[in-house]
């Protein structure tokens, strides 16, 4: 089992409203400084890829306080390889699976198979006579 990391085991048995208000506090006093300061290097012209969550230099404040609450505030996070979710979609029916290039990575999109299915029609044929009508199916 992957251990994981600062934080996550401590908190993942508290109550929902300490969760919350933990995670806000991370997202507002970590998540959100670090990535302004990855978006002013950037803008001075400064490579970012390695900075510790330049990912978020161009999200909003709330993809952070959400992001922060996914990572510091579920009960119970399972993690998988790309390998791992590839095998689950497949095994789920669907083709055509391929992940993002970028941050975040292991997001990925499949199909459903195609099934052609054959639709019987059926010929109706309608009688009208006097004023009333009967619908026949042959």
């Amino acid at each position: 089992m992957e251990s994981l990391r600062p934080g996550e085991a401590r908190n993942s048995g508290l109550p929902y409203n300490f969760r919350y208000v933990f995670s806000q506090l991370i997202a507002t006093f970590i998540y959100w400084p670090l990535a302004r300061t990855a978006k002013v290097m950037e803008a001075i012209g400064i490579d970012v890829s390695s900075f510790p969550l330049s990912y978020y230099r161009g999200r909003s404040f709330y993809t952070m306080r959400t992001d922060a609450l996914d990572r510091f505030g579920t009960r119970l996070e399972k993690r998988f390889s790309k390998e791992q979710i590839f095998k689950m979609m497949g095994e789920a029916g669907l083709e055509r699976i391929s992940f993002s290039e970028g941050a975040p990575f292991w997001c990925a999109i499949g199909y459903r198979k195609r099934v052609d299915v054959a639709v019987a029609f059926h010929t109706v044929n309608v009688f009208c006579g006097d004023s009333r009508c009967i619908a026949g199916c042959a």
